[in-house]
């Protein structure tokens, strides 16, 4: 049995719990293919016509997602897992064992045939995070649907009887709807994402209806197209799906896509949908079938560039808001949180207080340590900062060696002790990093404070700003490496 190692990590979750709980890695591996191969083939056996191959036959796409998932999946214990499912899936619905271990060899054949080629996939297209992932993984799906085509030209002629051109083509669109529509949703394995459009919050309608309008547009599509005949009308539902990928996640729209596909093969065999074909030509829904399955990319692939755009304008939001050196936030992002923390933090019965903090004489730190030790200061006085304060406080640099704090919440005495704990990280710091003096000995580096505070909403934020420069201004002319406190509005 052989052995394929993905590179993508497996997330938290059940899988990676299985070593805490006392499982071992192989029983676990065994367990979920097994369950997972199992309940797959028999959804794929009780979709088979009399003496035909299934409808639909998502396990091979389930078992290569799995393995891609979660590689520990992919080990032999995966494998013999996955191997045991097809075989119980289909010996219990009746098939005798010549027919059940030959279509078990042909479907491990495909699964074989396509993880040497996905799991050469770097982690970005295995999760599908840009836009050419889609195509990388059809090109793997049609690759693995021909194989799989190869494998029926031999299987159904034995053990249907079929023509063996016939049944290579049923089995290469059947391979192909299938790794197309159920790889993405396997690949994308996040249930909370893909129930989070459906959960209604009160406080939030108009995005909530936002969120459920294009799975409403959906299923008004999908009813038409079931009162209308004709070959295209199972393309009525495309618009919807396009609008799912534009407004959900990449999970969620392979999920609605998946059940999209799913369901309009299901109405075909059941005549639910009228197509106004042969159903006793088992060729008669192949184009359907491929036209389904090239379809199907499209929504995903809308997905795919969203999630692109939407994490392109996170980067370029984080880059606007934040100093490139220190990472904290800049002027201009501080003044607009610091704003929207007074309108919170105003009626406070404690008040809020303003801190200007300059670091002393850095123009000899940059002379002493060069300017890379000077940037290494005011990295090292960022993450010591971050590391101290409370999360809903807010820190910037200003400019230079000059950093603004807020805290809201914050009395004048409390201030201070915050200001304590900045300076004993910050000289607990010094003593670690890298940068020493000629003489081999850590930096001694200080700074000065200015402190305003105010205990309601009897001053703006400007005015703080305001007052705390001019304490900073004292607690430099006093002799630096010092604080300087002050109450506005009293």
């Amino acid at each position: 049995m052989m052995r394929i190692t993905g590179r993508l990590s497996a997330p938290h979750g059940p899988l990676t719990a299985a070593r805490p709980l006392g499982i071992s890695p192989a029983v676990m591996a065994f367990s979920v293919m097994f369950a997972s191969i199992c309940a797959a083939s028999l959804l794929g056996v009780l979709s088979r016509p009399v003496g035909q191959l299934a409808s639909i036959w998502p396990a091979n796409a389930i078992m290569v997602g799995l393995m891609l998932r979660f590689p520990v999946l992919s080990s032999p214990a995966g494998w013999i897992g996955g191997a045991f499912g097809y075989l119980f899936g289909d010996f219990v619905t009746g098939d005798d064992w010549m027919k059940t271990v030959t279509l078990t060899a042909s479907n491990l054949f495909a699964v074989a045939v396509s993880m040497p080629m996905l799991s050469r996939l770097d982690v970005g297209d295995r999760s599908l995070r840009r836009p050419m992932s889609v195509l990388k993984l059809a090109c793997g799906a049609a690759a693995t649907a021909t194989a799989a085509g190869v494998a029926g030209s031999f299987v159904g002629p034995f053990l249907f009887g079929q023509p063996w051109e016939q049944s290579m083509l049923l089995w290469f669109a059947g391979e192909l709807l299938a790794f197309v529509t159920v790889l993405p949703v396997v690949l994308t394995l996040r249930p909370s994402a893909w129930l989070a459009p459906l959960a209604l919050k009160r406080q939030r309608r108009r995005a909530d209806r936002e969120q459920v309008a294009p799975i409403l547009a959906l299923l008004t599509s999908v009813a038409v197209a079931l009162l209308m005949p004709g070959q295209s009308a199972f393309a009525i539902p495309v618009a919807a799906l396009l609008w799912c990928g534009l407004t959900y996640s990449i999970g969620t729209t392979a999920v609605l896509t998946a059940l999209y596909s799913y369901t309009s093969l299901v109405a075909v065999a059941t005549g639910l949908l009228s197509m106004q074909i042969d159903y006793g030509d088992p060729l008669a829904t192949l184009p359907l079938r491929i036209t389904i399955a090239l379809l199907s990319l499209a929504p995903v692939t809308v997905a795919v560039v969203m999630a692109g755009r939407n994490d392109l304008l996170v980067q370029l939001r984080h880059m606007a808001d934040h100093d490139p050196l220190t990472g904290i936030l800049n002027r201009r992002a501080f003044a607009e949180q610091a704003a929207a923390q007074w309108s919170a933090s105003a009626p406070s019965s404690k008040g809020i207080a303003f801190l200007m903090i300059d670091i002393d004489h850095f123009k000899q730190v940059n002379e002493q340590f060069g300017h890379t030790g000077g940037d290494e200061v005011l990295k090292g006085f960022a993450q010591v900062a971050r590391d101290t304060l409370r999360t809903q406080e807010l820190i910037a640099r200003m400019g230079g060696e000059e950093f603004a704090i807020l805290l809201p919440d914050c009395r004048t005495a409390d201030a201070i002790r915050a200001v304590d704990r900045l300076r004993e990280g910050f000289a607990t710091w010094q003593t670690t990093c890298s940068l020493r003096t000629t003489t081999g000995e850590a930096p001694s580096i200080t700074f000065s404070v200015g402190i305003a505070t105010t205990p309601a909403a009897t001053a703006s934020i400007d005015a703080l700003h305001r007052d705390a420069d001019q304490a900073l201004y004292r607690a430099k002319h006093e002799g630096r490496n010092r604080t300087i406190c002050t109450t506005v509005g009293q």
